[in-house]
């Protein structure tokens, strides 16, 4: 696993901390629990509260605190290097980290500042703490379901992220109506097509094509004749060759398990999920 440390990606590739500051150390990395924002209310007449009008659960951003240590050998070294750890972490962007001993996860965080590095005296060194904000409350998957095989092996995804024994498919075709299939989430979250990173691509041969996930109830009727065509869903949006059909219902998002899908009116399919695996 080698040493401890954090790693940033400013959107031009994953770089280590002690690699950018080699006089900077990790000392720790240390997400709390998630915080979960309901909509609850006191009726007359019932005991505590009630939750009300909550389809899904809503998750909150979260402050990470992070520990690190500077470690120089001059006076002016620890000046220098104080500024060097605001112009990197300080940034106008938003930005992944995540560390070496979870190297499969990553979070989107931004870095506002609000932390004070003071030389101690005639100490070279000094241990301090700042805090990330986690945009979205949650880790996410490094690599999407397109990326390998879904297992252990190919040094894409970790023990704790979920990911079962045996591998499971994302992509299926020469399906018949009704074709059936499943796809797993290893997520600890339901993955929603409108906020996450999940889309999907199928081609059709049929008419007013149903396709249901079973699991959880939720469909999509895209309406109209199919003769393998290319229906993309991006961001609950439905393309078909690169117009918009008349749909009715919305497509499914994906509990987190086994999602068993269903697709009706359509002789034949094919179709591929990619999506990201969120944790919390």
């Amino acid at each position: 696993m080698g040493k401890y440390d954090l790693l940033l990606d400013f959107g031009d590739g994953e770089k280590k901390l002690s690699e950018l500051l080699p006089k900077v150390i990790l000392l720790s990395f240390s997400p709390p629990a998630p915080i979960i924002e309901r909509n609850m209310q006191s009726i007359p007449g019932r005991n505590g509260l009630v939750i009300t009008n909550q389809n899904k659960t809503l998750y909150k951003e979260r402050q990470i605190p992070v520990k690190l240590f500077i470690k120089s050998v001059i006076p002016e070294q620890f000046y220098l290097w104080r500024h060097e750890i605001y112009k990197l972490l300080v940034r106008d962007q938003p930005y992944y980290i995540s560390t070496t001993f979870e190297p499969y996860k990553r979070w989107l965080v931004t870095c506002d500042g609000d932390f004070a590095i003071e030389k101690d005296g005639q100490y070279m060194h000094k241990e301090f703490e700042l805090n990330f904000t986690s945009l979205n409350g949650l880790a996410e998957s490094k690599y999407t379901t397109t990326s390998s095989e879904l297992n252990l092996s190919k040094e894409r995804f970790g023990i704790g992220m979920n990911i079962p024994s045996e591998d499971h498919k994302y992509k299926y075709s020469g399906l018949w109506d009704p074709s059936q299939f499943s796809i797993y989430n290893a997520g600890d979250i339901t993955v929603f097509p409108t906020e996450h990173d999940y889309t999907v691509e199928f081609t059709f041969v049929g008419k007013d094509v149903k396709i249901k996930n079973n699991t959880n109830g939720e469909y999509l009727i895209i309406k109209g004749s199919f003769n393998k065509e290319k229906v993309n869903i991006i961001r609950q949006y439905v393309m078909v060759d690169g117009k918009v059909p008349a749909t009715q219902g919305r497509f499914p998002s994906l509990v987190p398990g086994v999602n068993r899908f269903e697709i009706t009116g359509s002789r034949s399919t094919s179709v591929a999920f990619d999506f990201r695996f969120y944790y919390k």
